[in-house]
């Protein structure tokens, strides 16, 4: 009988939060959401290159040139395009964040809606590398686990250098 109770109590809390699929998980979002699985559905209307800005706003040059390492999100994506961050995690060569990841990632402006009164689940991963960084837009499904769904690559935009007199 404990054996049973101890089974059922942990499918229940797998269902509970399976969805939130990064460490650092937020309840501020709608509960009901579907995940894009097999193609993108939800486009970051300017493209990548600015998703990277809007992401990396307010950093300093000199700090994101220097910065190593991965940021991934799950954003909820509403009918009219606003993003409710659900899920993140973050991997830096920096002891504090380079950017306020909760702020900016709710914040940014260019997202299709649904188009209707469903929300949808969309999940991002940057990598800063030593000179790029890589963006992925990936799916998820339950049966066959993640899927890339698309990749592109940005240079850092250089620090300028400062003359010594």
């Amino acid at each position: 009988m404990k054996n049973l109770f101890l089974i059922i109590f942990t499918i229940l809390s797998m269902n509970m939060w399976g969805q939130k699929m990064f460490e650092e998980k937020l309840d501020n979002c709608s509960p009901k959401f579907t995940l894009e699985q097999k193609e993108i559905e939800i486009i970051y209307k300017t493209g990548d290159s600015i998703m990277i800005l809007d992401i990396i706003k307010e950093s300093d040059v000199d700090q994101i040139f220097k910065l190593k390492g991965v940021l991934a999100a799950q954003l909820i994506i509403d009918s009219i395009g606003k993003p409710c961050l659900i899920s993140y995690d973050t991997k830096f060569n920096t002891l504090r964040k380079p950017f306020d990841v909760e702020e900016n990632l709710n914040s940014m402006p260019s997202w299709e809606g649904t188009g209707d009164n469903t929300f949808k689940s969309v999940f991002i991963r940057l990598f800063f590398e030593k000179r790029q960084i890589i963006v992925q837009r990936m799916g998820y499904n339950r049966n066959t686990g993640w899927n890339l769904l698309s990749q592109e690559a940005f240079y850092k935009k250089e620090p300028e250098k400062k003359d010594k007199k």
